[in-house]
């Protein structure tokens, strides 16, 4: 319950984010396709998380006799049945009240709605896989998610604007760095969770050196709001759609994948991230330092 309800409230946020200064009006068929991927997002994504928090809570037993552990196979039919539920109740809101928000809105919480009704598995057999399909698989889920929203959000705030400043470009490419540091969370939680459980049994050692995300996330928007007035274009409001779904796609990938690789570090080597060898090496060297 409580994944469906922080996923009403970021429904709440994305359409705010979408939406929320928009005052034209949209057309239904406008309004069709934002809602139908709106849907499409939160379902994804709130399915995920449900899946996710069972995980953690320990109600998922690992059982050599269950199906595999497959979150997204299992969510498919939720996802489908989302966008086109939601391109329809949207598609009928526009008819009253042609609004971005309310359209976003609707659709997003229907996504939400939908995902809920989604069957959790109390069994899973460990899945064995390599590292890397494993955790880019999870960070390929989550560019096509961010692509999607953004793109969305950018026919939202841009269609029919002739041009776009630079510096109102370069703030929306900050803030669409900020509000993907979310996937990165998500990708963590997703590597974490389906090691620590051992429904996912990985063959190779955790990634050392890398950045966390949230971390990347913010050197991305403060470069974006600090350089991008000075380098970025001014470009048509066509043209901004078309690259936040770019930006948004890339950066939620990047971000989603340093996030699985952390979570995996983690995973295996608890809160420190360090491995075991190296972390007693550490500490007899700081030992042996502060010796008299």
């Amino acid at each position: 319950m409580r994944a469906v309800v922080v996923w009403v409230v970021l429904a709440v946020f994305f359409a705010a984010l979408g939406g929320g200064h928009d005052s034209a009006d949209v057309t239904r068929g406008a309004a069709a396709l934002m809602g139908g991927l709106f849907a499409a997002v939160t379902a994804t994504g709130c399915g995920t998380s449900r899946a996710l928090s069972a995980l953690r809570r320990g109600d998922v037993v690992v059982d050599a006799t269950a199906p595999r552990w497959r979150p997204w196979l299992r969510l498919l039919p939720f996802v489908v049945v989302a966008l086109v539920l939601g391109a329809l109740v949207a598609q009928r809101v526009a008819m009253h009240r042609p609004r971005p928000f309310a359209v976003l809105l609707v659709g997003a919480v229907t996504g939400v709605v939908i995902a809920s009704l989604a069957r959790v598995p109390k069994k899973a057999a460990p899945s064995s896989t390599t590292r890397a399909p494993w955790l880019l698989s999870g960070a390929l889920v989550a560019g096509v998610v961010a692509g999607v929203v953004g793109g969305v959000v950018g026919v939202a705030r841009f269609r029919g604007v002739e041009v776009v400043a630079p510096g109102v470009l370069a703030r929306l490419l900050a803030g669409t760095s900020l509000s993907y540091a979310l996937l990165g969370m998500g990708g963590f939680q997703k590597a974490f969770s389906e090691h620590k459980a051992g429904v996912v049994v990985v063959q190779g050692a955790p990634v050392q050196g890398t950045p966390g995300p949230f971390f990347a996330g913010l050197v991305t928007a403060a470069f974006c709001a600090v350089v991008g007035p000075w380098v970025l274009p001014s470009l048509s409001g066509a043209a901004v759609v078309v690259g936040k779904a770019a930006f948004g796609a890339v950066t939620g990938f990047s971000l989603s994948l340093l996030g699985a690789l952390a979570g995996h570090r983690v995973a295996v080597w608890g809160r420190g991230g360090a491995p075991p060898s190296t972390s007693s090496e550490t500490a007899s060297s700081s030992t042996s330092g502060a010796a008299p």
